[in-house]
Protein backbone atom coordinates (compact mmCIF):
# COMPACT_ATOMS: atom_id res chain seq x y z
CA UNK A 1 0.00 0.00 0.00
CA UNK A 2 1.18 3.38 -0.58
CA UNK A 3 1.26 6.24 1.40
CA UNK A 4 1.91 8.92 -0.72
CA UNK A 5 0.56 12.43 0.80
CA UNK A 6 -0.11 14.99 -1.26
CA UNK A 7 0.28 18.53 0.05
CA UNK A 8 -1.75 21.95 -1.32
CA UNK A 9 0.14 24.75 -0.66
CA UNK A 10 -1.73 28.03 -0.26
CA UNK A 11 0.64 31.44 -0.50
CA UNK A 12 3.78 28.91 -0.35
CA UNK A 13 2.47 27.37 2.59
CA UNK A 14 1.06 23.68 3.03
CA UNK A 15 -3.10 24.36 3.56
CA UNK A 16 -4.33 20.75 2.97
CA UNK A 17 -3.13 17.27 2.59
CA UNK A 18 -4.71 14.84 0.25
CA UNK A 19 -4.16 11.33 1.67
CA UNK A 20 -5.21 7.64 0.33
CA UNK A 21 -8.56 6.71 2.05
CA UNK A 22 -5.99 3.37 4.10
CA UNK A 23 -3.84 5.59 4.92
CA UNK A 24 -7.15 7.91 6.67
CA UNK A 25 -8.89 5.20 8.09
CA UNK A 26 -5.83 4.08 10.03
CA UNK A 27 -5.26 7.61 11.25
CA UNK A 28 -8.95 8.00 12.36
CA UNK A 29 -8.63 4.23 14.23
CA UNK A 30 -5.68 5.46 15.98
CA UNK A 31 -7.00 8.72 16.82
CA UNK A 32 -9.96 7.24 18.45
CA UNK A 33 -8.33 4.88 20.11
CA UNK A 34 -6.14 7.59 21.83
CA UNK A 35 -9.26 9.31 22.81
CA UNK A 36 -10.79 6.43 24.56
CA UNK A 37 -7.58 5.61 26.42
CA UNK A 38 -7.80 9.20 27.58
CA UNK A 39 -10.92 8.76 28.76
CA UNK A 40 -10.40 6.18 30.60
CA UNK A 41 -7.22 6.83 32.17
CA UNK A 42 -9.51 10.49 33.13
CA UNK A 43 -12.48 8.26 34.51
CA UNK A 44 -9.97 5.90 36.70
CA UNK A 45 -8.51 9.13 38.16
CA UNK A 46 -11.69 10.97 38.97
CA UNK A 47 -13.42 7.48 40.14
CA UNK A 48 -14.98 8.30 43.51
CA UNK A 49 -16.14 4.86 44.48
CA UNK A 50 -19.57 5.06 44.02
CA UNK A 51 -21.36 2.37 42.24
CA UNK A 52 -25.72 2.50 41.76
CA UNK A 53 -27.71 -0.37 40.28
CA UNK A 54 -29.04 -0.12 36.54
CA UNK A 55 -32.52 0.26 37.82
CA UNK A 56 -31.72 3.29 40.41
CA UNK A 57 -28.86 4.77 38.06
CA UNK A 58 -31.71 5.23 34.95
CA UNK A 59 -34.09 6.83 37.50
CA UNK A 60 -31.85 9.22 38.68
CA UNK A 61 -30.52 9.89 34.81
CA UNK A 62 -34.36 10.58 34.18
CA UNK A 63 -35.24 12.28 36.86
CA UNK A 64 -38.25 10.16 37.70
CA UNK A 65 -38.77 10.00 41.90
CA UNK A 66 -41.18 7.40 41.50
CA UNK A 67 -38.89 4.94 39.26
CA UNK A 68 -36.26 5.98 41.87
CA UNK A 69 -38.20 4.84 45.02
CA UNK A 70 -39.77 1.49 43.44
CA UNK A 71 -35.60 0.23 42.26
CA UNK A 72 -34.41 1.49 45.84
CA UNK A 73 -37.68 -0.59 47.35
CA UNK A 74 -36.97 -3.62 45.39
CA UNK A 75 -32.64 -3.43 46.41
CA UNK A 76 -34.11 -3.22 50.26
CA UNK A 77 -36.06 -6.28 49.71
CA UNK A 78 -33.48 -8.28 48.04
CA UNK A 79 -30.71 -7.34 50.12
CA UNK A 80 -32.37 -7.28 53.38
CA UNK A 81 -31.63 -3.56 54.20
CA UNK A 82 -33.66 -1.16 55.72
CA UNK A 83 -34.46 2.45 53.75
CA UNK A 84 -34.95 5.98 55.32
CA UNK A 85 -36.67 8.67 54.54
CA UNK A 86 -35.35 11.32 52.51
CA UNK A 87 -36.39 14.83 52.29
CA UNK A 88 -38.18 15.46 49.02
CA UNK A 89 -35.51 18.09 47.78
CA UNK A 90 -32.84 15.85 48.01
CA UNK A 91 -34.42 13.71 44.83
CA UNK A 92 -34.88 14.67 41.77
CA UNK A 93 -38.19 15.98 40.19
CA UNK A 94 -39.76 14.40 37.31
CA UNK A 95 -39.51 16.44 34.16
CA UNK A 96 -42.48 17.69 32.86
CA UNK A 97 -43.58 15.48 29.23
Amino acid sequence: MSSHVQVIEQDGKPAFYVVPAALWERMREAAEDAEDIADLERFEREDDGVRYPAAVAMAMAEGDAGELADALGHIAKARSVRLVAVPKGAVAQPRQR
